[in-house]
C-alpha cells in the first residue's frame, strides 16, 4: 500500500512539472465560458477540474457536486482588464448546481457610432458520487444580446476519480451541441475539447492543509491551456497562487461560519491586471 501511494505522488509530480514548462491559451466560440465563475478557481489559474469539492464544481467539474453536503449560494463580480463588467451568480445543493453569467462591455463610442457587446450564459450541472468515482454533466446555454442576437447550447459530460489523496478529473467540452445561430444567418459550431486535471491534497497539521493542482484544457487541440496552482488553508484562511503561460494569479479567502469572502488577482502578460471578488453563503 505504501509503494502504491509513493507511485501516485511521483506520477503526479511528473505530471505537474510537465504542465509548468509547457503552456498556451485556447479560445471558445462563446467567449463568456472561458471566464472562470469563482475566485477560488481564478486564484489557482482555473485548475479546479480535479479539485472540484465545493460550489465551484458547478462549472469546474460537475461530477464534484456529488460531494456537496449543504446549500451554497455564490456570486462573483469583476471588471476584467478594466474594460468591461462580468458577473456570475449561482446556487449549489447536493448533486445539483445552477449558474448564470453576464458579460457587458458597456457603451463604446467610436467614429462610426456607439457599440455595445452584451452576452449571457447559464449552466445546469448534476453530479453523483459512487465511492471514489463520480459522474456528472453540465448543460450550457449561450445568448448574445448585442450587437446582434445569437443563441446556442452544449452538453459536457465529466468524471472525477479519487485515489487516497490524489484526484483526477476529466471533462469533455461540447460533446453534444447545437450550433450557435445568429440573426444575420451566420452559424458557428462548438469545438469539442477534452480537459483533464489532477490534484494532490496533503495535511501536515490538524488545522492546516494544502492542495496542489494542475490542468490541461483542450488537451488534443493545437493550443492547449496548461496551468498549475497551489492552495494553502490554515483554519479559516486560505492563500493561493497559480500560473499558466500567459498569466500569473493569486487569491485569498476568509471564511466565517455561514459565509466567506474570496478575492483573486490576475497578472496578465499582455493585458491590464484584473481583480475578482466573490461572496458565498452556506446554509
Amino acid at each position: 500500500m505504501i509503494s502504491r501511494r509513493i507511485l501516485l505522488v511521483v506520477l503526479f509530480v511528473l505530471f505537474l512539472v510537465t504542465i509548468m514548462v509547457h503552456g498556451d491559451d485556447f479560445a471558445n466560440v462563446a467567449a463568456i465560458f472561458e471566464l472562470a465563475t469563482g475566485t477560488r478557481s481564478i486564484g489557482m489559474s482555473k485548475t479546479l477540474i480535479a479539485l472540484a469539492d465545493d460550489e465551484n464544481a458547478i462549472f469546474c467539474n460537475p461530477a464534484g457536486l456529488g460531494s456537496v453536503k449543504d446549500i451554497r449560494f455564490t456570486s462573483l463580480f469583476s471588471r476584467p482588464f478594466g474594460a468591461f463588467s462580468y458577473g456570475a451568480i449561482g446556487i449549489a445543493v447536493p448533486h445539483l448546481g445552477i449558474l448564470g453569467m453576464q458579460l457587458d462591455s458597456g457603451l463604446i463610442t467610436t467614429e462610426g457610432g456607439a457599440f455595445r457587446y452584451l452576452s449571457q450564459a447559464a449552466a445546469i450541472s448534476v453530479g453523483v458520487a459512487i465511492g471514489g468515482f463520480s459522474l456528472g454533466g453540465r448543460v450550457k446555454f449561450y445568448h448574445l444580446s448585442q450587437p446582434l442576437s445569437g443563441t446556442g447550447w452544449a452538453i459536457d459530460p465529466a468524471c472525477l476519480i479519487t485515489i487516497n489523496r490524489v484526484k483526477i478529473g476529466v471533462i469533455v467540452e461540447n460533446l453534444i451541441s447545437g450550433q450557435i445561430s445568429f440573426e444575420n444567418g451566420h452559424n458557428e459550431h462548438w469545438p469539442t475539447k477534452i480537459d483533464i486535471g489532477a490534484a494532490l491534497t496533503m495535511q501536515p497539521f490538524l488545522t492546516a492543509y494544502w492542495n496542489l493542482a494542475a490542468s490541461i484544457a483542450g488537451i488534443f487541440t493545437a493550443n492547449p491551456r496548461i496551468a498549475g496552482g497551489v492552495e494553502v488553508w490554515v483554519k479559516d484562511l486560505a492563500a493561493r497562487i497559480g500560473y499558466s503561460k500567459s498569466q500569473a494569479t493569486i487569491g485569498l479567502t476568509l471564511r466565517f461560519e455561514t459565509y466567506q469572502v474570496d478575492w483573486a488577482y490576475v497578472l496578465h502578460a499582455d493585458l491590464p491586471d484584473s481583480h475578482y471578488l466573490s461572496l458565498t453563503f452556506r446554509f
